[in-house]
């Protein structure tokens, strides 16, 4: 990065040029310093709360900013969805469910349902189930459980945009981990920022509850100013899982300050330099 002290105003012709040429270049660093990603060193706090009522996890919901219960088809604001892998060959990003799924409605059968210890809150969720390859690329997202038990995102990412996210927690239901005595389907990545932090499983560790029919555990991440959260996903690992979501909040992250005073300053450098070489001109003439 270029001080202020490291530009030395002489009365040479060539170096005024040199400066002129210099001056786009510095506003561009500028903005880089002010708006680049965060460093790799801070981290984002990660945890699982059980669900009990008395574990404390509505509170954490409730104190979040921003609330999403999926109990009506569009989405908060800076919220999107975007399902891949498996049948969703081409990844489809929605801000708005294509249908609402009361998993205590969910057909039997190879499905399992209906799911009646899903939701944490109201009637509705978010699933990663249902797929119409009929439907235009982008639009074959159902949210059901429907045609079949196999029509699922092997990966369901929940992007955070605006400035991101200082705060997430989302419950988790329906996950069908290794060491689920009655039904082993795959372990599952969390993945928050594009970085993988580990399988929830072993990041929840006791206080997660393995289970299709469960309520897992509640998830909280907590960020730092540095290193906003912009998404979280959820990866099934070596095999598809019908997993379900609900009671999504978070605080959103202030959006950061134009860089007025460092703009405001090179403009003031940029307009001396030019005063410095009208001047040497009218002295030579």
């Amino acid at each position: 990065m270029i001080a202020f002290s490291d530009l030395k105003i002489t009365s040479q012709t060539p170096r005024i040029r040199s400066l002129r040429l210099l001056f786009p270049a510095f506003i561009c660093a500028a903005c880089w310093m002010t708006f680049s990603p965060a460093s790799a060193s801070a981290s984002i706090v990660v945890s699982v709360i059980p669900y009990s009522p008395t574990s404390g996890w509505q509170t954490v919901y409730s104190a979040y900013s921003t609330q999403e219960s999926f109990e009506s088809l569009p989405l908060v604001s800076n919220l999107s969805i975007t399902l891949s892998g498996n049948v969703f060959t081409t990844p489809e990003t929605h801000s708005s469910l294509p249908a609402l799924f009361n998993p205590a409605a969910a057909p039997g059968g190879a499905f399992g349902g209906p799911f009646n210890n899903n939701v944490w809150d109201g009637t509705n969720m978010a699933t990663n189930w249902g797929y119409d390859g009929s439907q235009p690329i982008g639009n074959r997202w159902l949210n059901a459980c429907s045609p079949t038990v196999n029509d699922q995102a092997m990966q369901m990412r929940f992007n955070i945009g605006g400035a991101g996210a200082l705060a997430f927690g989302i419950g988790m239901s329906n996950f069908q981990s290794l060491t689920d005595p009655s039904f082993p389907v795959t372990n599952h990545d969390l993945i928050i920022n594009g970085v993988s932090y580990g399988t929830i499983e072993s990041l929840g560790g006791a206080n997660f509850t393995t289970g299709y029919d469960t309520r897992n555990g509640y998830l909280s991440l907590v960020a730092t100013p540095d290193t906003p959260i912009t998404s979280v996903a959820f990866d099934s690992i070596s095999l598809p899982d019908g997993l379900t979501f609900d009671a999504l909040g978070f605080n959103a992250a202030p959006v950061p300050e134009p860089t007025s005073m460092v703009l405001a300053g090179a403009a003031g450098l940029f307009g001396l330099v030019a005063r410095r070489a009208r001047a040497k001109r009218k002295t030579e003439q």
